[in-house]
């Protein structure tokens, strides 16, 4: 399993996390607010399940900088407003290729990886970076992705985002498709912990529903739900970028 962020794991993909061998926050460190990295720290020194790890990159800070409503997808993820300052888009662009080359081994060696869905569960930048980042991943090592079918395109239409509604509804008839049993002692257990260190970002009384439905969006690394990203190679700006090397502490990125 690879998700964005802390807490990611268990708000979307509960009942992948007593399945999956390994389960990777890709992008952990947190510039702000200053304290959350910290907290995410002590949650994952606690955490009930092993198997979690953290790669040593952080986040980019772009969520609700690019305009919901009128999106373009990109290799990278979503094309982000003008007013975005530069440091936050460059940020964003260079994590695509950190997380390529921090993710590689995970998705190398695991026939199958569960990850965000192409439209971010709620719309978030970092979410659809990480799913398209998982499935250039899985066409390189012919690796199968699997995804949570939600949020609803009537809940996100509600929420003023359209990713979904323009360019993944609806889904290709006939995907492989699962539900699944949510924990919810397991996921009362992993909130009180995340929420015990101020860790927790989303609502505080949030409960997932007791089933959830996952779509296998990538079998043996052949894309089954368009659009998907297009190679590497194609990225306009990515030769462009001031590539640094990929960090060796979450907190050194800042």
């Amino acid at each position: 399993m690879v998700v964005a962020h802390p807490d990611d794991e268990i708000l979307w993909l509960a009942p992948i996390i007593p399945l999956a061998r390994t389960f990777v926050a890709a992008l952990p460190g947190a510039p702000y607010p200053p304290d959350l990295t910290g907290a995410r720290e002590l949650v994952l020194a606690a955490y009930p399940v092993a198997g979690f790890v953290f790669l040593p990159l952080s986040q980019a800070d772009v969520y609700r900088r690019s305009d919901w409503r009128r999106r373009r997808l990109t290799p990278y993820g979503v094309s982000l407003r003008r007013s975005c300052p530069t440091v936050y888009r460059e940020r964003y662009m260079e994590n695509y290729l950190r997380l390529l080359d921090q993710l590689d081994d995970y998705v190398r060696r695991h026939a199958v990886v569960c990850t965000h869905n192409p439209w971010g569960e709620y719309g978030h930048e970092e979410h659809i970076q990480v799913c398209h980042a998982v499935i250039e991943l899985a066409k390189r090592h012919h690796r199968s992705v699997w995804a949570w079918d939600g949020l609803p395109v009537t809940d996100l239409l509600a929420r003023g985002c359209r990713t979904r509604s323009d360019f993944y509804d609806p889904l290709p008839p006939g995907l492989a498709e699962v539900e699944l049993p949510v924990d919810l002692d397991l996921y009362r257990t992993v909130k009180e912990l995340y929420q015990r260190h101020a860790a927790w970002t989303w609502r505080p009384t949030y409960e997932p529903p007791p089933t959830c439905r996952y779509v296998e969006i990538v079998r043996g690394g052949v894309p089954l739900v368009d659009p998907c990203p297009p190679p590497v190679g194609q990225l306009q700006r990515i030769a462009d970028l001031r590539w640094r090397a990929p960090t060796t502490s979450a907190r050194s990125d800042r």
